[in-house]
């Protein structure tokens, strides 16, 4: 009768290896989980592309995969920086005695939109000012799935056979 047969080095080698995949250090965690954020981080420009969410380019080029570096590391991939400047609360206020209606400012302070809250409205929507949800990371996200698996497995067997399993 044909079978499986193992006895107790095999038992013995399969524990020593798999305290050596257990020994994964912070650099090899991320070596591993970038593979993977550079395609996603890819899929979300190209998304916005798609969608004709790029009129200036700020927002397809904040995108950034970012390490967090914790008990379990990982990577934050969203967009980040300055997005554009613009007048918060500034008045326009017409002269008491102006014949030809002759205005002036009032107040105005310049404040900075950051490409992550551009990127947060584009994704849920703004039903006040008219801006509809377009779902882009959602979308970028279910994408590139299959590709994510596919880097992630390979940098993984490549840490595994760099340690000699």
């Amino acid at each position: 009768m044909a079978g499986f047969r193992a006895d107790v080095r095999m038992l013995d080698a399969l524990i020593l290896s798999m305290k050596q995949a257990a020994s994964l250090t912070t650099d090899d965690k991320e070596h591993i989980l970038r593979s993977a954020a550079e395609v996603v981080a890819k899929s979300m420009r190209e998304t916005l592309k798609a969608l004709g969410l790029y009129r200036s380019h700020a927002l397809h080029n904040s995108i950034r995969a970012l390490w967090k570096i914790s008990e379990n590391g990982h990577f934050l991939i969203y967009p980040e920086g300055e997005h554009h400047k613009y007048n918060a609360m500034l008045h326009v206020r017409l002269y008491k005695r102006s014949k030809h209606g002759r205005t002036y400012a009032v107040g105005g302070k310049i404040k900075s939109a950051t490409a992550d809250e551009v990127g947060y409205v584009l994704e849920i929507g703004s039903p006040k000012r008219g801006i509809p949800a377009f779902h882009w990371m959602e979308q970028a996200n279910n994408a590139c799935i299959e590709e994510v698996i596919d880097k992630e497995q390979n940098a993984w067997q490549a840490y595994l056979d760099g340690i000699g399993l």
